[in-house]
């Protein structure tokens, strides 16, 4: 087998797979952990693994990463459950109507196939397939307003995704991919794909970008890479934004769990307030008591954002362009 390539000079690459549930614990408490690093560590640099702190850094890593690996199998099984029964009640019309067809002998089992299936998130968050009609196309709003509809678009499968394309939004499906969508994870793929456009200087490309949207974007590189695309993303009028620095702070989880029952409350009167197209399923309340618990948990759903886009203040392109030659992300 040939040898790995890097792509970089300074790397240090985890080896959960290869690493024995002990090899963690040499790695931090023992001097002689030579066997323990050549199965779970490779780097660069063997002589910066010396250093208490980036060994306490590779021993929490590794460990977490293992108990990833050994819950694999029974967090799939406990999803694959949790979703059919999702899905059960969603494709019969709630619980007293599937209730209604075990009786009868006449549940309706979930059909990928069928353009009424929806996805877990749909389940929990509801399935407002409809474009915002206050919102038109010359509205600042707009770009925002669709991404975050295609974003949660983009969790679901292609014959639903396909009847509300055509549909509901009267537009054409010029083709159906494996999506990464521009929310969570997705939108830290965005951010790098955007990255990437600028490293191999795909100027045509980046000049037929108007916005890259985002929505619960992780932080993907460190201080120097952000100001590297803060300068870049100027030039080819990029707006540069930054997601919460404090996110895991315990500092910041008392305003986030304030928050959190704002946002429950939110939720509770909304619907009286600007009408019932705002009104959210009784899983999303669920959702919402328990992110009281769990800072940030219910407000990185999708459903705030969207939220957030129709009923909050957007600035107009011109306001964000001034921003963007001044280098101001507030």
């Amino acid at each position: 087998m040939a040898p790995k390539v890097h792509s970089c000079e300074n790397y240090l690459e985890l080896k959960p797979h290869d690493a024995t549930l002990l090899d963690p614990v040499r790695i931090m408490f023992t001097s002689d952990n030579s066997l323990a690093m050549e199965k779970s560590v490779e780097t660069s640099e063997p002589n910066h693994l010396r250093g208490l702190e980036l060994r306490w850094v590779i021993f929490i890593s590794l460990s977490v990463q293992k108990l990833l690996l050994y819950l694999k199998k029974p967090m799939a099984w406990l999803g694959y459950v949790i979703e059919m029964c999702l899905k059960l009640l969603s494709s019969n019309g709630g619980f007293w109507w599937l209730l209604l067809n075990i009786l009868k002998g006449a549940v309706v089992k979930p059909d990928k196939s069928s353009a009424k299936f929806v996805s877990v998130l749909g389940c929990i968050i509801g399935t407002r397939v409809e474009l915002d009609k206050n919102i038109e196309t010359t509205d600042d709003r707009s770009g925002a307003a669709l991404s975050i509809m295609a974003s949660k678009l983009a969790y679901e499968h292609q014959a639903f995704g396909r009847s509300v394309i055509i549909g509901h939004w009267k537009m054409d499906v010029l083709g159906w991919f494996n999506f990464w969508n521009g929310h969570g994870l997705g939108g830290a793929l965005a951010i790098l794909f955007a990255a990437g456009l600028v490293l191999h200087e795909e100027k045509d490309l980046l000049e037929s970008l108007d916005w890259v949207y985002t929505f619960g974007q992780p932080m993907v590189g460190n201080e120097q890479f952000g100001n590297w695309m803060g300068e870049k993303m100027r030039i080819y009028d990029v707006m540069r934004e930054e997601p919460n620095e404090n996110y895991f702070s315990f500092l910041w989880a008392i305003p986030k769990n304030q928050n959190a029952v704002l946002e429950l409350v939110r939720s509770l009167i909304l619907p009286y307030m600007c009408g019932l197209d705002y009104k959210e399923i009784w899983s999303m309340t669920l959702v919402r008591l328990f992110g009281t618990l769990i800072p940030g948990l219910a407000a990185h759903c999708p459903q705030d954002y969207d939220i957030a886009i129709r009923i909050g203040f957007f600035p107009s392109e011109s306001i964000l362009a001034q921003q963007v030659v001044n280098g101001n992300r507030d």
